[in-house]
């Protein structure tokens, strides 16, 4: 295999899909062991699609910009380089960048830059309240903390397990999506958790829904709740 027949042929698209027959994926990994200039290139062009992603979700524009070494022996490059190629495969076959997660199952996933734990600033209910603009309005924290939304769902599902959308609303109505998480089981109450990171999500209107998960007797059975994300008292 050589670099005509990768380019021809779309080999880095198809390996990262997985779409490589036995005898091509063995040649191609042989290939990028001894040729580490296509591991650095393949590499420099994931980096710069994921920071592209990351500086509009963070602004981290001078981490993304700091230079990275780059490994003498082509083996541990290419092992050193599988992560971000794997991240790559979103670029090359659905052509957007990955999403960063916003929404949680559990609070233990809720931490800042350096995987510290986030205190939790407080609980909201969330449950129908006819008549109200909101069904909740939602305060954020000066610094940032971990918030627990407690869902409560219109429909029951069997088996009790369930599915969160969380999707912010425009000043013309329309929604982007912010985050989904699924498999929640409810506490004793019926209540549904999910959890956010206060200094990801903007003040502003929100569409909340659960409905049942997949293979549930609910999948269908859709609930809508409207939040409002306020800035801390004072500011």
């Amino acid at each position: 295999m050589d670099r005509q027949y990768i380019d021809d042929r779309h080999v880095v698209a198809r390996f990262l899909a997985g779409q490589l027959s036995k005898d091509e994926s063995r040649e191609f990994e042989e290939y990028m062991v001894t040729n580490p200039e296509i591991v650095h290139e393949l590499e420099s062009t994931a980096r710069l699609k994921v920071g592209l992603h990351v500086l509009k979700e963070t602004g981290e524009l001078d981490s993304l910009l700091k230079p990275k070494p780059f490994f003498r022996d082509a083996r541990y490059a290419w092992v050193a380089s599988a992560a971000i190629l794997a991240l790559s495969a979103f670029f090359y076959l659905k052509g957007g960048a990955p999403q960063t997660p916003k929404l949680f199952a559990s609070m233990s996933a809720v931490v800042d830059s350096v995987g510290h734990l986030l205190p939790i600033a407080r609980t909201y209910a969330i449950l129908r309240t006819r008549g109200n603009d909101y069904d909740a309005m939602v305060e954020l924290p000066s610094t940032p903390k971990a918030i627990e939304l407690r869902i409560l769902p219109e429909t029951v599902a069997h088996p009790a397990r369930y599915r969160v959308f969380l999707e912010r609303i425009a000043d013309d109505d329309s929604l982007t999506k912010i985050g989904t998480v699924a498999g929640l089981v409810p506490n004793a109450s019926g209540f549904v958790s999910v959890y956010f990171d206060s200094s990801v999500l903007m003040r502003g209107r929100y569409q909340l829904t659960i409905s049942g998960d997949v293979g549930t007797d609910g999948a269908n059975a859709v609930s809508l709740f409207r939040i409002k994300l306020l800035p801390p008292t004072g500011t």
